[in-house]
């Protein structure tokens, strides 16, 4: 195993270059693509193939309520999503990966959407085919560059996971340092200390690249979701104009 001393890492591809090195694993041909015209995420491109990136799921908190929800999905009830973000992300974005973090962690799949939206901001409330129900407050009005305003509660019939404490929207860093020459600390949120350098959300990003080199996470499934998130989208569009429920098919419900 390579000795990388704490050097500091300065990109998500050299992250993922890091990780396969230091678990003896070949290192293929690879890029991350900035999203195109009419997508609503990044994605990877892997040896010629580009493949979504939902890296999102990949934040150890997300991945405890999904534990929770998979142990009886068809019991799961509800998420309850608030998430504000700044101007420089599109609600499109945003409506994009909530509904995927949604899916995932009542491990069930959307078919159905009602939804209003007001500038930059969005309600919506969203029924699986299990009967589990997501509600989502959604908003991108904050200052460009603001430390994004999160909580997911899952709610089961048994009891509830959420990956805040009670009443805290912004995330907690690992370590905060203070030191003798400045008031504000200095955060650390390196899961690994090869990944020093990275934050949280590329932290994120290059262990779930990692996960797909090593097959872990099924490319053909992220494909697959890509396209029917892209098609909730366009739902939740729908039902903002025509003030009805619509499916992901197409018509009122």
């Amino acid at each position: 195993m390579l000795d990388y001393k704490m050097t500091k890492v300065t990109s998500v591809e050299e992250g993922v270059r890091r990780l396969l090195t230091v678990r003896d694993r070949a290192i293929p041909d690879f890029r991350i693509e900035p999203k195109g015209e009419g997508e609503y995420t990044d994605h990877l491109v892997l040896e010629g193939e580009r493949i979504p990136l939902l890296d999102a799921r990949y934040d150890p908190r997300m991945n405890g309520i999904r534990n929770y929800g998979r142990r009886a999905p068809g019991e799961n009830c509800i998420i309850n999503t608030v998430s504000h973000v700044g101007r420089d992300v599109s609600l499109d974005d945003l409506i994009y990966k909530e509904l995927d973090l949604a899916e995932y962690a009542l491990v069930d799949r959307i078919v159905s959407v009602s939804a209003f939206i007001n500038g930059g901001a969005c309600n919506l409330l969203a029924k699986c085919e299990r009967g589990a129900v997501a509600g989502l407050e959604l908003g991108a009005t904050l200052a460009e560059g603001t430390i994004p305003q999160i909580n997911h509660r899952l709610i089961t019939k048994h009891g509830c996971a959420t990956d805040r404490t009670v009443n805290n929207v912004v995330e907690q860093s690992g370590v905060y340092l203070f030191t003798s020459d400045d008031p504000r600390p200095k955060e650390f949120n390196d899961g690994e200390y090869y990944l020093y350098g990275l934050s949280i959300e590329e932290s994120h990003r290059a262990a779930f690249i990692h996960a797909i080199m090593l097959g872990k996470v099924d490319k053909n499934e992220l494909i697959e979701q890509d396209k029917h998130l892209s098609a909730l989208v366009a739902a939740v569009h729908r039902s903002n104009e025509s003030g009805e429920c619509e499916s992901i098919s197409g018509g009122a419900v």
